[in-house]
């Protein structure tokens, strides 16, 4: 990413967006090359893995908050996280 960031036709098209994020800090990120004058595109900065998961376990598995507290208590959003990261962490090392 720092050489996306430090390119000059990055600089030139003022793609770089400085987003606040929900770990308090400010991001950077590249914004959409499309520009479009009569619908402007909307920017927000990337969730943080697991930031959502209850949430989606709820509307995805049509869980309710009982059974996503008992998942929580017996340690399975844990095992989740951690194959979750193990995966992102895999794909990192691939590409």
């Amino acid at each position: 990413m720092a050489q996306v960031f430090a390119d000059p036709q990055t600089h030139h098209r003022q793609m770089v967006v400085e987003l606040p994020h929900s770990s308090d800090q400010t991001v950077r990120v590249v914004r959409s090359p499309l520009n479009f004058s009569a619908s402007p595109v909307t920017h927000c900065a990337p969730t943080r893995l697991g930031e959502h998961s209850l949430q989606k376990l709820r509307e995805k598995l049509n869980l309710t908050d009982a059974q996503v507290a008992g998942l929580v208590r017996r340690g399975w959003f844990e095992r989740l996280m951690r194959c979750a990261m193990l995966s992102a962490a895999t794909d990192a090392l691939l590409t």
